[in-house]
C-alpha cells in the first residue's frame, strides 16, 4: 500500500513539474524585457504571419546585436549576432531570427515563423523614384522618407511622411560617416565657384579641381586613381580684413589615394584685387574618415568644428570626439599663402 501511495505521489509531482514546464515562456527563458522606449524610428516592421515584430539593428557596435520588439512593443529580446553564410542571424541557445533579402525567419516558442519585412511606401501613391542607392550608403534620404539601407544596397524600412511635392533623393549617411544631404548655406555663387576650380597645395602636391573634383593617377601608368573633391562644407567671409573689403572661402576637401583611408583637408581661397580670381591657399589636415560638423570664417580665422575617435579607438568605430580647430591665414596679399593652426592647447 505505501508503495502504491509513493508511485502515486510521484505521477503527482512529475504532472505538476511537467505543467510549470508548459507554463514557461521560452522566450522570457532567453532574454525578453520589457521595453524602456519604443523601437527607433529607423527600426523594420515584420509580418510573422500575423503577428508583428519591430527590429532595432545595431550593426554600429560590437559585437552586434539585434533588438526585437514584440507585438505592442512593450516586450524587447536583444539577440547577439551569429554567423550566417547569407543575409544576417541573430540567436542564443532557444531563439534565432535570421533575415536575408526581405525575408526572414523566427524561431521561438517551439515555432518557426516565416515573416517579410513590411516596407513603407513613400510619396503620393507610392510614385516617388527610389533611383539606384550609392556604394558604402546606410542610410537613403528617397525624396520624401528616411530609409534604413540592407547589406544588399537596397532600400528598406523607411519612415512614412506624406509629402505631396518629393525631391531629389540622397545619401543620407555612408559607412564613413559623410552625407550627400545638401546644407543650408549662405555662401555665394562666386565663392563656390572659386572654390571648386582653384588649385590647392595637399602634402605638398598641387592639385587642380574642375567643378569640384579631381582625379589622376597615383604614378605614371597606374590603375590607382588619387580622387580629391570639395564636400558641402563652405564658409564665406573676409580673410583679409584691413586689405579693403573681399569676397574669401573656406573649405572642407577629401582626398582618396586608393586605399581605405578619406583623408579630410581645410583649404580657404583669397579674392584677387582685380575681384575676379579666388586664389588657394595651402591646406591643413584634420583626419581620417571623421565626420564633419561646421566650418565658419571668423576675422582672419577658418573653424572647423567635426568629430574624431580618442588615440585608444580602432579607425573602424564611429567617430565621436568633437574637435574643433582654428587656423589663421598667413602671407595674406602675396603669392605664398598658407594656413596656420593656431588651435590653443
Amino acid at each position: 500500500m505505501k508503495k502504491v501511495l509513493l508511485i502515486g505521489g510521484a505521477i503527482v509531482v512529475a504532472l505538476i513539474v511537467i505543467n510549470m514546464v508548459r507554463d514557461i515562456d521560452p522566450t522570457k527563458e532567453a532574454g525578453v524585457k520589457e521595453a524602456t522606449n519604443d523601437p527607433d524610428p529607423s527600426s523594420i516592421a515584420y509580418d510573422c504571419g500575423g503577428e508583428q515584430i519591430h527590429v532595432d539593428f545595431n550593426n554600429d557596435v560590437e559585437p552586434q546585436t539585434a533588438d526585437i520588439y514584440f507585438d505592442d512593443k512593450s516586450q524587447v529580446l536583444t539577440l547577439p549576432a551569429m554567423e550566417a553564410g547569407s543575409g544576417a542571424k541573430y540567436g542564443n541557445d532557444t531563439v534565432t531570427f535570421w533575415t536575408h533579402q526581405g525575408e526572414a525567419t523566427f524561431e521561438y516558442d517551439g515555432k518557426s515563423l516565416s515573416c517579410t519585412e513590411e516596407v513603407a511606401t513613400p510619396g503620393i501613391d507610392g510614385g516617388v523614384a527610389v533611383g539606384d542607392i550609392p556604394e558604402g550608403c546606410v542610410s537613403w534620404f528617397d525624396g520624401c522618407n528616411n530609409c534604413s539601407v540592407g547589406e544588399d544596397g537596397v532600400q528598406m524600412a523607411c519612415t512614412m511622411m506624406y509629402c505631396e511635392t518629393p525631391v531629389e533623393p540622397y545619401c543620407l549617411k555612408y559607412e564613413d560617416g559623410s552625407s550627400d544631404a545638401p546644407v543650408e548655406t549662405t555662401v555665394s555663387a562666386e565663392i563656390v565657384d572659386g572654390i571648386s576650380n582653384a588649385t590647392y597645395r595637399i602634402e605638398g602636391e598641387e592639385v587642380t579641381l574642375v567643378a569640384g573634383s579631381s582625379s589622376v593617377e597615383a604614378a605614371p601608368g597606374s590603375a590607382t586613381k588619387v580622387e580629391t573633391q570639395i564636400t558641402e562644407f563652405m564658409a564665406e567671409g573676409d580673410l583679409q580684413q584691413g586689405s579693403g573689403a573681399t569676397l574669401d572661402g573656406g573649405v572642407v576637401l577629401t582626398q582618396d589615394p586608393g586605399g581605405s583611408g578619406t583623408f579630410y583637408y581645410v583649404g580657404a581661397t583669397i579674392q584677387q584685387p582685380d575681384d575676379t580670381y579666388l586664389s588657394a591657399l595651402d591646406t591643413h589636415f584634420l583626419g581620417d574618415r571623421i565626420t564633419i560638423k561646421e566650418i565658419a570664417i571668423d576675422g582672419r580665422m577658418v573653424i572647423v568644428t567635426y568629430l574624431d575617435r580618442s588615440d585608444d579607438q580602432a579607425m573602424s568605430d564611429v567617430p565621436t570626439v568633437e574637435v574643433t580647430k582654428k587656423f589663421a591665414t598667413k602671407g595674406v596679399g602675396t603669392t605664398d599663402l598658407v594656413l596656420m593652426d593656431v588651435t590653443p592647447n
